[in-house]
């Protein structure tokens, strides 16, 4: 009688979980997941904004390095076959080719001659002699055409005053944009243009306007779930990485773009309504 009494605590010793209490925890592995993800997401956002970040610098660094070397600023139309800023610097600085891409914005094999998204390279012109990058000229920044030492070849006669041209010309380089996070390749921002109330493609191509870099790819929700009909009326969501004359970039919110001196003579000023 004493062994059957024993065998029966040891069975009941070894019971396994009840449904109830299965349940519970796996309700307390799901909450403890819902916390974590989060903040796993926000480090993984974080970690792609300062790749960003360096890539911007290295970008404006090699342009810096390139007017130094050279005597003058990088040429729209110049470098292997014609590849504007980005083919001068790769001839001469070849590392620059693998700072074109932003993590948040990588090449997904668009074609040449398409302008990209807030979160895709866009895809410039035709094969550029890099074996690496021979299905085009992707990237995912954006060039200030006012620094072209021929920028007014796109910006027109009436606005070739306001070209850098030269070094000696950029009056406030701590505040100028080399380098900013855009849909193409170059831009030409002037203090009454507006924003594309499509953020995520932000105006493709285009004219050659802000617009093309008003793009929230970085400090707003993921730049795949960018709004494609933004109330203008608002104020600006996130913002994105740029690098300055000087050598140092930096996070910029999409309402400051307007208050940076983009070419000679800028009157910075809030963002046009």
């Amino acid at each position: 009688m004493q062994t059957y009494v024993l065998l029966r605590k040891a069975n009941r010793s070894r019971r396994g979980f009840t449904l109830i209490e299965l349940l519970v925890v796996i309700a307390i592995i799901a909450i403890l997941a819902a916390m974590l993800l989060p903040a796993l997401s926000r480090a993984k956002a974080k970690a792609q904004q300062i790749a960003c970040l360096n890539n911007t610098k290295q970008l404006t660094l090699a342009t810096i390095l390139f007017a130094s070397d050279t005597g003058e600023l990088p040429a729209r139309g110049a470098g292997t076959d014609g590849q504007d800023w980005m083919g001068s610097l790769a001839q001469t600085y070849s590392k620059v080719t693998k700072s074109r891409f932003c993590p948040v914005a990588p090449y997904k094999g668009i074609a040449a001659g398409n302008a990209g998204k807030c979160d895709e390279a866009w895809n410039y012109n035709k094969d550029e002699g890099i074996p690496e990058y021979n299905f085009g000229t992707p990237g995912s920044y954006t060039f200030n055409g006012w620094v072209y030492a021929n920028g007014d070849t796109v910006s027109g006669a009436a606005n070739a005053a306001k070209q850098f041209k030269k070094e000696s010309g950029i009056q406030k380089p701590v505040l100028t944009p080399v380098i900013a996070e855009g849909v193409w390749d170059d831009v030409w921002p002037q203090v009454d243009q507006k924003p594309d109330a499509n953020l995520y493609t932000a105006g493709g191509t285009g004219n050659s306007g802000i617009h093309r870099i008003v793009i929230p790819r970085h400090g707003d929700k993921s730049a795949a779930s960018a709004s494609r009909a933004f109330d203008l009326t608002k104020k600006l969501p996130g913002g994105e990485e740029i690098g300055f004359y000087d050598g140092h970039s930096e996070y910029v919110k999409l309402e400051k773009l307007w208050e940076l001196y983009w070419h000679v003579d800028y009157v910075p000023a809030g963002r046009p309504q």
